[in-house]
């Protein structure tokens, strides 16, 4: 029969994997060297296989830190303009009270000027929730924030209502017994709890 290394030259399959010539050179270059020489190098190569290593960590770590003070700074910046919106809850509250006395006192300049606050108030109360969208970021937050608009809506609509009936036929008694009512109180209160519980 034939020989073991004829069979090998007939076979099409290779027994070895084929290294390339620069491959065999390294290995070549590398078999040649003394041993303190391939100690030094081995050594030098975990060195820098472990400063890789470390400085990907340090890298993770800076990033990871980076974007939870990002986080971090935007939960504030959002804390801080729900407070806002709060503040500008009550001066529309206080400025729809001026409004409704100086009818009451006819006072026509005081009415407008009290009138000019709540509409600014108003403003800045939709531009502020509108800022602090974005920057709250915790899920369950989110929702609670979601639920703010319409009750902004629903304040702004009771606020609207009292402006209105109070230039009308016994304003002034009909503009406060819309702000005693249940639906306004409840408007009011519903709003400012609210931002008080995502704030706090």
């Amino acid at each position: 029969g034939d020989m073991p290394y004829e069979r090998m030259q007939n076979s099409q399959e290779v027994p070895y994997p084929i290294m390339s010539e620069t491959t065999m050179s390294i290995l070549k270059s590398f078999t040649g060297l003394k041993l303190k020489t391939k100690l030094v190098t081995g050594f030098g190569f975990v060195i820098a296989l472990a400063v890789a290593i470390s400085a990907c960590a340090y890298y993770g770590m800076v990033t990871l830190d980076q974007n939870t003070k990002k986080l971090y700074e935007k939960d504030l910046i959002g804390i801080s303009l729900l407070r806002q919106l709060n503040r500008d809850v009550n001066i529309i509250g206080r400025s729809l009270n001026r409004a409704v006395l100086s009818v009451n006192a006819d006072d026509q300049e005081g009415f407008q000027k009290a009138m000019e606050g709540a509409e600014a108030a108003k403003k800045s109360l939709k531009e502020k929730y509108e800022l602090v969208r974005p920057t709250i970021i915790r899920p369950e937050l989110r929702a609670k924030l979601d639920s703010i608009a319409k009750l902004i809506d629903d304040y702004v609509a009771a606020v609207d209502l009292v402006a209105k009936t109070v230039k009308g036929e016994d304003g002034v008694k009909q503009a406060y017994k819309i702000i005693s009512s249940k639906t306004y109180q409840d408007a009011l209160g519903n709003l400012s709890a609210m931002i008080r519980e995502v704030s706090e």
